[in-house]
């Protein structure tokens, strides 16, 4: 058994340990400055949720100009690409796969080598 399986005892806690990490101390400005950072990707993304469809779709202004569009839109992309080597389905899958994996990725590297999970929680978003 390793240290951390020792430490949180048992099979799965070393998934609690990691996931459900509390600083030992806390900064007061630290977690004020993340409590409305949080608030501001909570209305950030209520915003996204909220758009009307044709306005994504058709190109208009609003969206063409919108930052996340265009990072969303790489990782789209290189999905395609990424996934070419596999065959045409995964290919053609892999854009919206590239979109699913590049935040999963951001999310593990967060929790498995800084233990950050608020970073982990605004990379997923």
């Amino acid at each position: 058994m390793n240290k951390l399986n020792q430490r949180a005892g048992g099979l799965w806690g070393w998934e609690k340990e990691l996931l459900f990490y509390v600083e030992p101390q806390i900064n007061p400005l630290y977690f004020c400055g993340r409590a409305a950072l949080y608030v501001i990707f909570l209305v950030w993304g209520w915003q996204f949720i909220s758009m009307d469809y044709d306005v994504v779709v058709g190109g208009y202004p609003e969206i063409s100009e919108s930052f996340m569009h265009r990072v969303n839109l790489v990782f789209h992309e290189a999905g395609h690409v990424i996934f070419m080597p596999f065959g045409r389905f995964l290919s053609i899958l892999g854009g919206t796969l590239g979109q699913w994996l590049i935040p999963f990725i951001v999310l593990c590297s967060f929790v498995l080598k800084s233990r950050d999970i608020f970073g982990a929680t605004i990379g997923l978003w």
